[in-house]
C-alpha cells in the first residue's frame, strides 16, 4: 500500500472500517511508516482530549430525577389500581391523575430530547477547540511551513476534496504552519498563525447542516456566525462559499476578535 492511499485510510483504520485484508496492508505499511505513526498517535491524543471534554456534557440532574419520579408514580397508580380494585366512580379521576402524570413525562422527555439535540450539536465546537489545543499549543504542530500561498493550496491538493484559498489579511501575522486534520470523516486545512503573543488556528472545511447550531447564532460585522467559548477557546464559525464553513480559534479573545475582523 503507498502511502497515499495510506494517508487517506488512517481514520477508517482507527475507527475500525476497514476489511481485514485492508487492515493487515495498512497495518504493515504503518509499522514501516514513522509519519504515519506520528499522525496516528497525534489523533489518539486527540480523540482522548475529546473524550475529556464531551464526558463534562451531561443531563442535569434534576432533570434525570423528574423523569425517574414521574415513571415511579405512575408504577405506583398502577399497583394501587389492581391491588385495591379501585371503585367504577373513582376510576376517572385516577385516569385524570395518570393521565397528568403522563403528560408531565412526555413534557420531560421533549426536554430532555432538546437538551440532547443542543449538545449534539455543539460537538463541532468541541472538535475544533481539542484540534487547536492539541496541535496549534505544540512547539512543533505542523506538517508544511512553507509560507507562500501557491505552494501552500498545492500541498492540499488531494488531500482535502475541495478547492479553497489562504485567507488575506491587512495585517499579516507569522504563519507557522499547516496540517491535514480531519472532521466529519473528511479532511480539513488547518493553518496555525502567530498573532502578538497568541496561537490562532483557522480552519477550511466541507460543512454540514448541523455544523450551525441556531442557539450560537451572531452577527458580527454585519455576517452571521455561530460564536461561543469552548474549554476557554473562543470559537468563530461562519459559512464561506458553496457548501465551505471557515472557523477561527484561540484562547486570546481580543486578539481573535481583532483577526477576524481581517478576514470576514
Amino acid at each position: 500500500m503507498d502511502h497515499r492511499v495510506a494517508t487517506k485510510n488512517i481514520y477508517a483504520f482507527l475507527d475500525d472500517e476497514l476489511s481485514h485484508k485492508e487492515r493487515l496492508a495498512l497495518k504493515k505499511h504503518i509499522d514501516s511508516c514513522s509519519d504515519c505513526q506520528q499522525r496516528i498517535a497525534c489523533e489518539h491524543k486527540l480523540r482522548s482530549v475529546l473524550k475529556e471534554s464531551l464526558l463534562e456534557d451531561r443531563a442535569p440532574f434534576y432533570l434525570k430525577e423528574k423523569i425517574r419520579s414521574a415513571i415511579e408514580k405512575i408504577d405506583k397508580e398502577i399497583v394501587i389500581w389492581k391491588k385495591y380494585r379501585i371503585s367504577p366512580q373513582l376510576r376517572p379521576i385516577f385516569s385524570l391523575m395518570l393521565g397528568g402524570l403522563i403528560i408531565l413525562g412526555v413534557i420531560s422527555s421533549i426536554f430532555f430530547y432538546q437538551w440532547q439535540r443542543a449538545t449534539r450539536e455543539s460537538i463541532i465546537f468541541s472538535r475544533l477547540a481539542a484540534k487547536h489545543i492539541v496541535f496549534a499549543l505544540q512547539e512543533d504542530p505542523i506538517e508544511i511551513t512553507r509560507g507562500n500561498a501557491e505552494e501552500l493550496v498545492d500541498w492540499f491538493k488531494g488531500k482535502v476534496s475541495f478547492t479553497f484559498s489562504i485567507p488575506i489579511f491587512f495585517e499579516a501575522p507569522d504563519f507557522l504552519g499547516g496540517r491535514l486534520s480531519e472532521l466529519h470523516h473528511k479532511g480539513v486545512v488547518h493553518l496555525i498563525y502567530r498573532w502578538g503573543d497568541c496561537r490562532v488556528s483557522f480552519f477550511t472545511f466541507k460543512s454540514m447542516a448541523k455544523d450551525f447550531p441556531q442557539g450560537y447564532r451572531r452577527e458580527y460585522k454585519g455576517k452571521d456566525c455561530y460564536i461561543t467559548k469552548y474549554n476557554n477557546q473562543l470559537i468563530i464559525l461562519w459559512k464561506g462559499e458553496g457548501k465551505l464553513a471557515h472557523a477561527l480559534v484561540s484562547d486570546d479573545e481580543e486578539e481573535l476578535y481583532e483577526v477576524a475582523s481581517q478576514i470576514m
